[in-house]
């Protein structure tokens, strides 16, 4: 994720960099919304592991071939030219970090809701409640 962020930021034009990352970052909540529910919905519809499986490596091709359409300028070098002893203080960024944990705290709620929700609608006999919630979820981050 962190490598597919770093790129997007990368082949964005300069002139429309903060319109890039927020359609970038839209698409990547939508992603993080619509894999559970559509896995929830293939697991659903097929009795065995091989129709999930199946699908899995279709779109697990179907990414490694969009993933070969991205072009990269090669011109444009992101390495640093100056050469500094390695150091804590070089990779971590103190004006970052305030954000970092944010996002830490986020991600660590939406993972831990995202592995439950379906096993909690299940126990509730409410098997649909759970694809219906990550719709909902989609549409509410397109619209903010």
């Amino acid at each position: 994720m962190d490598l597919l962020s770093a790129l997007a930021t990368d082949i964005i034009p300069e002139s429309r960099k903060g319109e890039g990352i927020g359609y970038f970052s839209m698409f990547m909540s939508i992603a993080m919304v619509v894999g559970p529910a559509l896995g929830i919905l293939v697991w659903n519809k097929f009795d065995n592991e091989v129709g999930l499986f199946s699908i899995s490596a279709f779109v697990s091709c179907l990414a490694l071939v969009f993933t070969m359409l991205v072009k990269k300028d090669n011109n444009r070098s992101s390495i640093p030219q100056k050469t500094e002893k390695m150091s804590w203080r070089n990779l971590i960024e103190k004006k970052a970090l305030p954000i970092s944990l944010s996002g830490l705290v986020l991600a660590f709620s939406y993972s831990s809701l995202t592995s439950f929700i379906t096993a909690y609608s299940i126990d509730l006999h409410q098997d649909n409640a759970a694809g219906l919630f990550f719709i909902v979820f989609a549409i509410m981050i397109i619209i903010s």
